[in-house]
């Protein structure tokens, strides 16, 4: 869907069939920039059978390609900037590319399920693996927007503490926004610069700030708040910044 609009309205256009719409604009394009293309614009659902769509992808001629971002620049700039599509797109990816390996309960299920569902799948698998249970928790998007989602600060504590033991804790730290530095952080939390790295989350009637604050003696706390059914005309963020400043300035006793 995209945004459009104007005089103060807006609209929103659905595209339902993405990949074909995609050719389409690409080859509208090269028409408008002289260049002769045949045949009309098709694209190939990969959950079709070639003979059906007539589309063989080894018979094609590769005209160009381009190399993209790594997935940790990606996941960087996301949870930076909090960039919704993005945190979609990488949980579809996830459902493509490794959703063979948990399959659905029900087979038929396993056929008709798009991708999002499989990335959902496959990352509640992961979350019981580690050890973080996963009865109370309903996922149903990459980007959090749903409604539908239910998550607790523990779980997501418990998710903070266990990526400090993987191999990709430096660049999961790296991708967070820094306190008074970068991202949504930039002008937050500014007593503090740099010794709260977090990621925040947003809804209407909902606030939250989950992540990691460096204490005076240089220990790592993971940390999660989450305010619900916010009606007051006052923002939570002063109280959740306070919060993180009080982790970032701990102190064990006697020390």
């Amino acid at each position: 869907e995209f945004p459009a609009g104007g005089r103060g309205l807006s609209a929103r256009l659905s595209v339902h069939r993405p990949a074909l719409w995609a050719a389409t604009l690409f080859r509208d394009a090269l028409k408008r920039r002289g260049i002769e293309v045949e045949g009309e614009a098709r694209a190939r659902d990969a959950r079709e059978s070639e003979e059906r769509e007539h589309v063989v992808p080894e018979r094609a001629v590769e005209l160009a390609s381009l190399t993209g971002e790594t997935l940790g620049s990606v996941v960087r700039r996301t949870n930076k900037e909090s960039i919704n599509l993005n945190a979609e797109l990488i949980l579809r990816t996830l459902g493509k590319e490794k959703g063979s390996t948990v399959p659905a309960l029900d087979p038929k299920r396993a056929r008709t399920r798009g991708d999002d569902e499989a990335g959902t799948t496959v990352v509640r698998q992961w979350l019981a693996e580690h050890g973080i249970p996963v009865d109370s928790l309903a996922l149903h998007d990459g980007s959090g927007l749903s409604r539908l989602n239910l998550v607790t600060p523990e779980a997501t504590v418990r998710l903070l503490a266990v990526m400090l033991q993987t191999s990709s804790a430096a660049r999961f730290r790296d991708s967070l926004p820094v306190a008074g530095r970068d991202g949504t952080l930039k002008f937050r939390l500014r007593s503090t610069p740099g010794r709260v790295e977090a990621k925040t989350g947003t809804l209407t009637y909902v606030n939250s700030l989950s992540g990691y604050a460096t204490a005076e003696d240089d220990e790592v706390l993971a940390f999660s708040i989450i305010c619900n059914d916010e009606t007051s005309a006052e923002s939570s963020t002063p109280v959740i910044d306070a919060i993180a400043a009080l982790l970032a300035s701990y102190q064990e006793a006697g020390q």
